[in-house]
């Protein structure tokens, strides 16, 4: 295999090597695993706990209205699973009914920013939960990036979500409300991907041409070889 064919794919698996991957999950606490369960208040259902009062790890509470954890039990008297799938009994969700539920982020790299998040509504509410999540990034100027999804059936969640740009160093706010009937959400993340810096481009650029040399040099040597 001729030398510049290598050289030139060594070059581009070395740009797309260096072109930074998704990071793992900024936001501590996306699971609402601490405080563990169960919690000091029991409802309807084997298992069933919820908590008043208290505060949750690594989130911050503000606003007037109910505000907590929520362990739904074993039954489907509230959910027929977890946001995931999971088996009732084995997650907790964070619940609005007012209060905001909020955790700050310093944005670490300059780039591409997911926001995740699972509504869910009770099955035994009267109407299908309205809870809200917007990631507000502020730097310099401030900017409001509302999660969207479809609102889910009673007993079901849906997933939230929304993507956008930030430059390091910026604040990322991560709010979570349900103005009216309460809304119940799951497993919060937000993940970034670096902007590749200017010279991932020219490396793959210089790849590629040196890629389109080796082909047209082998077709040139293939013709002098039939004639």
């Amino acid at each position: 295999m001729p030398k510049t064919f290598i050289q030139s794919m060594a070059l581009v698996a070395l740009a797309f090597t260096l072109a930074a991957p998704a990071s793992a999950n900024l936001v501590l606490n996306g699971t609402f695993t601490s405080p563990a369960a169960p919690f000091n208040n029991t409802c309807s259902g084997s298992d069933c706990s919820f908590s008043t009062g208290t505060s949750i790890t690594d989130w911050t509470i503000s606003g007037s209205g109910g505000t907590g954890l929520f362990q739904p039990g074993t039954t489907t008297t509230y959910y027929n699973s977890g946001p995931n799938g999971e088996a009732n009994g084995s997650y907790v969700v964070a619940y609005s009914n007012g209060s905001m539920i909020s955790q700050v982020i310093t944005a670490s790299v300059t780039g591409v920013y997911t926001f995740d998040v699972y509504i869910g509504g009770e099955r035994n509410d009267a109407v299908p939960a309205d809870g809200t999540a917007d990631a507000v990034v502020t730097g310099g100027t401030s900017h409001t990036f509302d999660a969207s999804g479809t609102t889910a059936a009673q007993g079901e969640f849906s997933l939230f979500t929304v993507t956008f740009d930030a430059s390091a160093g910026n604040t990322i706010d991560i709010q979570l409300q349900s103005p009216g009937v309460q809304g119940d959400f799951g497993n919060v993340s937000l993940t970034a991907s670096a902007t590749p810096e200017p010279g991932f481009y020219g490396v793959v650029a210089l790849g590629l041409s040196g890629l389109a040399f080796a082909v047209v040099r082998r077709r040139s040597a293939e013709k002098l070889g039939r004639s």
